[in-house]
């Protein structure tokens, strides 16, 4: 396949990863807003079954979303597959391409130039070559901060292996470190193959989420 056609299915493809982390912190800034908010208002005393309840859900999928994004290499749209390819087809990549990618959907010339030598700094050694080492290294890395939460979600939550599972014990840590990593890499692969710098953590709330809360949905036992 010609460099021009991967760049662009790269594009597509990252369009849908970009779409699974955007949710990802979209989750997370709920979950943490929510609970944060119960834990400064609510007595210790109250019953913590609903929030511990919340933050079941929240960890679970949390987990599924990580595993959904990386899976191996054959599956269809992840970041195993597409770093795998980047690293593969390192040779054939080069500024000259790249700029021309973003000048076929008509990113602006200006953008363009300061977007080449960002990429350039970043992406490519002294003698001009694509660093294909960089995706390599990413791919591991991705892999070995992630093994605990890949496997929960592998054997506590998409199957149930006892004798597997009931070694993993994951922290809160553990997932927000594989959270940060996708968040790195997705903006990162998304300046090398759209030429876009956009921060992936920056999402927007929909304005009076909160209202939801402002009455009671129970009578209070007490």
């Amino acid at each position: 396949m010609a460099i021009a056609d991967q760049l662009e299915r790269w594009r597509i493809e990252l369009a849908y990863l970009e779409q699974d982390m955007s949710a990802i912190h979209m989750h997370k800034a709920l979950w943490r807003t929510t609970v944060d908010a119960i834990a400064e208002k609510v007595d210790a005393s109250t019953p913590r079954v609903w929030p511990n309840h919340y933050t079941m859900l929240y960890v679970a999928t949390q987990a599924m979303a990580v595993r959904r994004l990386m899976r191996s290499s054959k599956d269809p749209i992840s970041w195993s597959r597409l770093l795998a390819e980047v690293d593969k087809a390192g040779p054939d990549i080069t500024i000259d391409t790249l700029s021309a990618a973003a000048r076929n959907r008509g990113v602006s010339e200006v953008i363009i130039g300061l977007e080449s030598r960002w990429i350039s700094e970043n992406w490519f050694d002294a003698d001009g070559a694509f660093r294909s080492d960089l995706p390599r290294a990413d791919r591991d890395e991705l892999f070995r901060v992630s093994v605990s939460v890949l496997s929960m979600a592998d054997n506590q939550i998409a199957h149930l292996n006892p004798q597997k599972g009931s070694d993993v014990r994951p922290t809160f840590d553990d997932l927000d470190q594989a959270i940060s990593l996708l968040s790195d890499i997705t903006y990162r692969y998304r300046r090398l193959i759209r030429g876009v710098d956009l921060d992936p953590t920056n999402i927007r709330m929909e304005s009076g989420w909160t209202n939801v809360f402002a009455k009671p949905l129970f009578k209070s036992a007490w």
